[in-house]
């Protein structure tokens, strides 16, 4: 029987860390399969950039 070998399309963004909280801001991460976005609620505006996410989510379906 062959193994079959899946790669995961995942991401670990630190808001802590200067160049991850760039590519949050910037949104980069939208086309992985799987986001861990660490310290994400000390960014104020956290709810309105997860729904604009969301809605890019959608759009591309």
């Amino acid at each position: 029987m062959q193994k079959m070998q899946y790669k995961l399309n995942g991401k670990y963004l630190l808001f802590d860390d200067d160049t991850d909280r760039n590519d949050i801001l910037k949104k980069t991460y939208v086309n992985n399969t799987y986001v861990c976005l660490d310290e994400f609620h000390k960014y104020a505006r956290w709810k309105n950039h997860i729904k604009g996410v969301k809605e890019i989510s959608l759009c591309s379906l």
